[in-house]
């Protein structure tokens, strides 16, 4: 167990290292009056399998999660070069500021560094089909060429 420490009960109430209090059942009879509280891991107790599928059903809603940020810094990007207009205008401090920060929002979000936001054109098919249908396989996957041994 974790942060295991001997409390005395008062009043049949124990404060536990949490700090949450525990009413103690009278039927109970402890002659020293000191009980052993602590903490334990709940995935300690669980088995194998079901540790893994709830690991599953965790990554599911991260990977759900991800998607709409990825999607939302996409869209602010998007909008972003929208509004610079064609050709592009000038940037103003502002406009740096906010384009560094797409930038590092995309970063974040492993999405591949682009040396400018200008140069990510979200019109491209490929680029929004791989985003969505390859579950943003960020990094690429290593090419299948590689061959161990020879």
């Amino acid at each position: 167990m974790r942060w295991c420490q001997v409390v005395k009960a008062e009043a049949g109430k124990l404060k536990a290292p949490d700090g949450l209090e525990y009413e103690l059942n009278p039927q109970w009879v402890n002659p020293t009056g000191e009980w052993r509280v602590g903490l334990k891991r709940a995935f300690d107790l669980f088995t194998a399998p079901l540790i893994a599928r709830l690991r599953r059903e965790r990554r599911k809603r991260w990977d759900a999660a991800h998607r709409r940020c990825v999607t939302a810094a996409l869209a602010a990007v998007r909008e972003f070069e929208a509004s610079l207009g064609t050709p592009p205008r000038t940037l103003t401090d502002a406009d740096t500021r906010y384009k560094a920060d797409l930038e590092a929002r995309i970063k974040l979000l492993e999405v591949p560094a682009l040396p400018t936001v200008h140069s990510l054109s979200l019109s491209n098919p490929r680029l929004v089909r791989d985003v969505t249908t390859r579950g943003l396989g960020w990094p690429p996957p290593a090419p299948s060429s590689t061959r161990r041994g020879g």
